[in-house]
């Protein structure tokens, strides 16, 4: 029986031998599939050895623009101008599963790339850059990582580890905004919204999706109204009737979800939609509406009114009754068409500050050589913004005030000013410059004395002109660049 237990033993070595087998056929079958899955661009196993750990420009950012200005003569020049950015400035984002490595932020308007050093850390032994070769395919060459690269396009490289064999491909992606952020651009809507019946003076408002212009005709006040989201150059008209003759276009303020404005008789009047109106209970002695300002959390609109030959300041939160004391109106305040806005006071947001300006009293014994904001932050209490001489704003006949892109900007007209002038203020008013450069009024606004603005919720800054020496009733837009950005994408 001694035979049968040793054929036993050697049958189940045997076997045991045979599983060995096997097993190495399935651990080499297992790795001939993984290394068939593996992409062409990637070499064998990715590994720690070949990652980008960093990459960096390795100069600074040099962008070149150019512009035109007006000189001293009042000739239009142009003016080349050089900026240079830090290269720290810009941090470069590495996804190492998309193997892509970009920046989150376009560059500059104007940065030239096409000759760009770029620093790149790597774990890997060397890199190599990947060219078309001409026939479809790629070529490596040989790459230091400080050298300079066209970053005009996407630049492919490839990092070997030090096997020279395991590999891993990037695409470095820098993109450039395509316009200057900070120009605004201005787009004509239409030739001649109201066909010339428009000649004097204009109101235009922003209520809800409607673009609303008041406006002095012949036939007494029009209403003309388009759709700010998706403007026409066809504007609806409406003539108000007999009993709103004579209102005061240049007082109309929109205020609680409604567009308010003083009658010829001193009346406020109200409507929701500009063509139909009644009058509030607020009495027939207001001469002017000035703005709206938050206080203690309510909203309350700021009147003049005249009180036996004074002038008094008055509040209403609900556009029908007067609420609390009135006070008295500075001698040198302006007497009607009040454009302006309301802010948050940055050291307290709780409480709100509201600067206006307007026209001013033509008999009044008034500096007539500069234009001032005034603030408050009551209503009934106002500072006139004076700042140093030299830094104040020129006399304007018809200024407005607003609050656009983050700025303080008044423009207006005047015996001596230009309309295509724009001032821009960093402390709401008080201390006035030219702005120069980027955002501006369009030339061909200059020399118009009848206009109207407006901002509507998409930041267009809308200009309506009425017909005037030979020059018909246009209507313009503008926009910041950068407020549109959202809008049309990013690499703008």
């Amino acid at each position: 029986m001694s035979y049968l237990r040793d054929f036993e033993q050697l049958y189940l070595l045997e076997q045991m031998n045979i599983g060995k087998v096997l097993s190495l056929l399935s651990v080499a079958a297992v790795v001939m599939l993984a290394s068939s899955c593996l992409g062409t661009e990637d070499i064998a196993e990715p590994s720690e050895y070949n990652l980008v750990k960093s990459c960096e420009f390795g100069a600074p950012v040099v962008a070149y623009t150019s512009d035109l200005v007006r000189n001293a003569q009042g000739q239009m020049v142009e003016v080349r101008d050089t900026v240079t950015y830090a290269a720290e400035n810009f941090q470069f984002t590495i996804d190492q599963v998309s193997r892509l490595i970009y920046l989150r932020d376009s560059l500059p308007f104007g940065s030239r790339i096409d000759k760009m050093p770029i620093t790149i850390t790597s774990a890997g032994a060397y890199g190599v850059l990947l060219e078309d070769d001409g026939n479809g395919g790629e070529r490596e060459t040989i790459w230091s990582s400080t050298d300079s690269l066209d970053l005009t396009e996407p630049v492919r490289i490839k990092v070997y580890a030090s096997d020279e064999v395991s590999a891993r491909v990037y695409t470095i992606k820098v993109a450039v905004h395509r316009v200057e952020p900070d120009s605004l651009v201005w787009h004509k809507v239409s030739d001649s919204f109201s066909s010339g019946a428009v000649t004097g003076l204009t109101r235009t408002v922003v209520l809800g999706d409607e673009l609303v212009t008041l406006a002095e005709t012949d036939d007494g006040v029009a209403v003309y109204k388009n759709n700010w989201r998706n403007p026409s150059a066809q504007w609806s008209e409406t003539l108000l009737g007999a009993d709103m003759a004579g209102a005061v276009v240049g007082s109309a303020q929109v205020f609680g979800g409604q567009i308010l404005m003083v009658d010829a008789a001193g009346k406020v009047m109200a409507s929701l939609d500009g063509i139909s109106w009644s009058e509030t209970a607020l009495g027939g002695s207001v001469t002017a509406l000035v703005g709206a300002v938050t206080v203690g959390g309510v909203d309350n609109l700021v009147a003049i009114v005249d009180d036996g030959g004074t002038r008094r300041f008055r509040l209403t939160h609900d556009g029908q009754s007067w609420d609390g004391d009135a006070g008295e109106v500075p001698e040198a305040f302006p007497v009607g068409n009040f454009t302006g806005f309301e802010l948050p006071l940055a050291t307290n947001s709780s409480q709100h500050r509201l600067c206006v300006m307007g026209t001013e009293d033509p008999d009044a014994s008034i500096n007539d050589t500069t234009s001032f904001a005034w603030y408050t932050l009551d209503g009934l209490r106002w500072t006139e913004m004076e700042g140093a001489s030299t830094l104040r704003l020129p006399k304007l006949t018809l200024p407005t005030l607003l609050h656009y892109a983050g700025e303080t900007l008044a423009f207006g007209s005047g015996d001596s000013e230009k309309l295509t002038r724009l001032f821009t203020s960093e402390d709401y008013g008080l201390v006035w410059r030219e702005k120069l450069r980027d955002a501006r009024l369009d030339y061909s606004f200059e020399g118009r004395t009848a206009y109207s603005a407006a901002v509507d919720g998409d930041g267009w800054l809308w200009m309506v002109f009425s017909s005037e020496d030979g020059r018909s009733d246009e209507v313009w837009r503008g926009r910041v660049n950068r407020l549109g950005f959202a809008d049309a994408g990013a690499g703008l």
